[in-house]
């Protein structure tokens, strides 16, 4: 994955988040709605489903995108990791460079 898949990744993730909070807010507008349109066991009972199927909904989606941010940011720590590796390494051939060189001008 480049890093620049790897933005659009985390792009992706925050929209996906986004979504599902706004699914989350639909599931607890319909549970107020049918709780205020049949104040009788039925509306209680199929507002009780609601809140269930949000509280799972919410849990799993919260498990989800926190494991995907973690996993993004795995990924960018490794990017800048091999970042700081590829600079030193092309500090090392640079200096190793300058020491050929110096040992040829004394031959």
């Amino acid at each position: 994955m480049s890093k620049s898949t790897l933005s659009q990744l985390k792009s992706e993730i925050r929209r996906e988040a986004e979504s599902a909070h706004s699914a989350g807010s639909s599931l607890t507008g319909l549970e107020k709605s049918i709780s205020g349109a049949m104040d009788d066991s039925v509306g209680n009972s199929a507002g009780e489903s609601i809140k269930s199927i949000y509280s799972a909904f919410s849990y799993g989606a919260d498990r989800f995108f926190k494991s995907a941010n973690s996993a993004a940011a795995a990924l960018d720590k490794g990017y800048s990791r091999m970042d700081a590796l590829i600079s030193q390494g092309e500090n090392h051939l640079s200096q190793a460079k300058a020491i050929v060189e110096a040992i040829g001008d004394y031959e």
